[in-house]
């Protein structure tokens, strides 16, 4: 189980080529403009980056120190000069930003909580998303608890929660009754973003 595999959908008999990792993938993405590089995250809560014309074993990995404490259930690669910075979310209530040239600490972190000021909960991160045409700063993270939301990742600021979406705490309604397991924007509106969760798909403006 600690194999992956990147296949070609015209000939779904062999793989194209095996990703191996010390722990299962849980999540991986092509690099947006290389798909030679892949960056994945782990079930022991580690981000993998791989080159694919160098092999299947990871090119660089996180160390344990710096790792998430949980499964990395989404990553998602981000527009940059150097190509070469995601995000990744998991239920350690953990948003961590990454370079995959230097693995060894993150850019940049931000704590997932319920907004609360005298006693913050800490919200498990299930799924996340991020379009550029949304706004570059502007990440959508579901959580365990079916909320969902939305940080804000200025330059030279820290990252903060700007809106709680479905939170009645925060004025929200709607939230599903188990984890949003999935957050994606309208690729015509990206305002608009439609999440999965229990029984059911919704959109929200």
């Amino acid at each position: 189980p600690k194999v992956s595999y990147i296949w070609d959908i015209q000939n779904p008999n062999v793989p194209v080529q095996e990703l191996r990792a010390n722990s299962p993938l849980i999540c991986a993405h092509y690099q947006l403009r290389n798909p030679d590089l892949v960056a994945g995250g782990c079930y022991n809560g580690a981000v993998n980056f791989y080159d694919l014309r160098e092999g299947e074993t990871p090119k660089a990995t996180t160390t344990v120190e710096v790792a998430h404490w949980d499964p990395v259930y989404e990553l998602a690669w981000l527009q940059s000069k150097t190509q070469s910075e995601c995000v990744t979310v998991s239920t350690d209530a953990r948003c961590i930003f990454w370079d995959v040239r230097q693995l060894k600490e993150p850019l940049d972190e931000c704590e997932l909580t319920d907004g609360s000021k005298e006693e913050p909960r800490r919200l498990g991160g299930v799924a996340l998303e991020w379009m550029q045409e949304a706004g570059p700063t502007k990440f959508l993270v579901g959580t365990e608890e079916g909320t969902v939301l939305l940080l804000n990742k200025k330059p030279k600021k820290d990252v903060e929660i700007g809106t709680w979406f479905g939170q009645p705490s925060k004025g929200g309604d709607g939230a599903h009754f188990g984890p949003a397991y999935s957050v994606r924007r309208n690729p015509q509106h990206p305002k608009a973003f439609l999440t999965v969760g229990d029984w059911r798909a919704q959109l929200w403006l």
